[in-house]
């Protein structure tokens, strides 16, 4: 996102499953043991990034289902 004088914002913006990939790993935290390290926020190690995409590929599944005639 630029704004009038060319500035580039996007960096500012979370990618929307940023956030709940966080919270996520907070919730696993203490069934996990996973470990955090500091940038410019707290985040995951690398080794435990890989981790958590491990477990999100072990248990998150995805369905859905068509609808003819959706609801406005």
């Amino acid at each position: 996102m630029r704004d009038p004088w060319g500035v580039d914002h996007a960096a500012e913006v979370e990618p929307a499953g940023r956030a709940q990939r966080r919270t996520l790993a907070g919730l696993l935290m203490p069934t996990e043991g996973y470990c955090t390290t500091w940038t410019d926020r707290v985040v995951l190690t690398p080794e435990d990034e890989q981790h958590l995409a491990d477990w999100m590929r072990q248990h998150f599944h995805l369905t859905w289902c068509e609808r003819p005639d959706p609801v406005p």
